[in-house]
């Protein structure tokens, strides 16, 4: 059994769950570059849950909310 775990605040979702294009409905696969931002396509790839990867944590840059959620998981994104 696969569990998904979301790279900021590290929410679980077992795959039990309804999957969409293999991860949990509802949430998403967001690419980030080395400052936070989303990219269409570059950077690298991380799956966020429902709350912490909706688009509105990313208007005018990374949230400084996520930005401390992804930091205290180890990862960090220039300023």
């Amino acid at each position: 059994m696969t569990t998904f775990t979301c790279a900021a605040c590290a929410k679980t979702q077992p795959d039990g769950f309804a999957i969409s294009a293999s991860f949990p409905i509802g949430w998403f696969n967001r690419c980030l570059d080395k400052r936070g931002n989303l990219t269409g396509s570059g950077g690298r790839a991380y799956l966020l849950c429902q709350s912490c990867g909706v688009e509105a944590n990313f208007s005018g840059g990374m949230s400084p909310h996520l930005k401390s959620l992804f930091a205290e998981r180890g990862i960090y994104f220039e300023d």
